[in-house]
């Protein structure tokens, strides 16, 4: 129950809407991702070229466009938005849990 008496979303919604959630999250943070693995793969003794996210970026979006990007998001998205998914719906759980124990529906002690 939420404080207004109503009952809270139903379980189902509520992992659907926290999978969505994490799904929409990678899709907005993958090409920072993308920048930062290929930040990671140059040498450090390499000299010259982009060596800045922006740069990579940039560089990135000349060659391959918006699918350079957005590489590798389906392998991303299935392995963040199940623990989203995971983490909202057993925090929504307890949530509900101590409610009820605070309202006294749930044995004390």
């Amino acid at each position: 129950m939420v404080p207004d008496g109503r009952a809270g979303l139903p379980a189902w919604a509520v992992a659907a809407s926290a999978g969505a959630s994490g799904s929409v999250a990678c899709l907005a943070t993958q090409p920072l991702d993308v920048a930062a693995t290929r930040l990671q793969a140059i040498p450090p003794d390499v000299s010259g070229g982009e060596k800045t996210t922006l740069g990579i970026l940039r560089s990135t979006w000349r060659r391959e466009g918006a699918a350079g990007l957005y590489r590798g998001l389906g392998a991303r998205v299935l392995t963040i938005a199940p623990g989203v998914t995971i983490s909202w719906f057993c925090y929504e759980r307890i949530k509900a849990a101590v409610r009820e124990w605070e309202a006294g529906a749930l044995p004390q002690g």
